[in-house]
């Protein structure tokens, strides 16, 4: 006989209650025997399980947790090669950015604008990937006060740029943005570039 029943909890076949961790459910009655010991934390309703909602929702120790840090995602191992693309086309050409100035207003500088240039020398290719990848998060759970780290899989779409086959005569091009002060900017100096940033996008492909 199989053990493990509803929400793939045990169930004790002498009482026929089923083992939730912090309590156990009566299946006669289609109740908790106790009260949730997380008290107010799970709700109003001591005797409620995952909002009554056991098909969308878990409960796997019976106890209130509440997340305290994101989801990061944990390294994995690829196969040779790496993840393979699941769409691959080729889009304009690829741009590399070659340098930047500030804008200017006539014969005076603007130091809160800035120009890209820009180069092209081979055409661009695309990947669009769809791979697994598993994250983790620290939850903190009420009675007894404990921490634990859960972990969940999904699905992480991204994109890939690169250049493919080289192309003659070579592209230039330039674009404009704004300027953004960077690192450590205690008494930092707005026309010292060393301290300040460019947010010019690439040329459309």
């Amino acid at each position: 006989m199989n053990p493990f029943r509803y929400t793939a909890r045990e169930s004790d076949t002498e009482t026929g209650l089923y083992f939730y961790r912090a309590r156990y459910y009566d299946t006669s009655v289609g109740r908790f025997v106790s009260e949730d010991p997380a008290g107010f934390y799970g709700g109003f309703d001591f005797y409620n399980y995952t909002k009554n909602n056991a098909v969308n929702f878990v409960d796997p120790t019976g106890l209130k947790c509440e997340q305290i840090t994101p989801w990061t995602e944990v390294p994995g191992m690829w196969p040779p090669g790496g993840p393979k693309p699941y769409l691959t086309i080729t889009d304009g050409v690829f741009w590399v950015r070659t340098g930047w100035g500030y804008a200017s207003l006539g014969l005076i500088p603007d130091y809160t604008h800035c120009v890209c240039e820009w180069i092209a020398t081979h055409t661009r290719v695309r990947k669009f990937y769809s791979v697994p990848i598993t994250e983790q998060a620290e939850f903190q759970c009420a009675c007894p006060p404990s921490t634990v780290f859960r972990t969940r899989t999904r699905m992480k779409e991204y994109e890939e740029d690169s250049p493919d086959k080289s192309i003659i005569p070579w592209s230039n091009g330039t674009t404009s943005g704004s300027t953004y002060q960077a690192g450590d900017l205690t008494g930092s100096n707005p026309r010292d570039k060393r301290n300040v940033g460019c947010t010019c996008k690439q040329p459309t492909p």
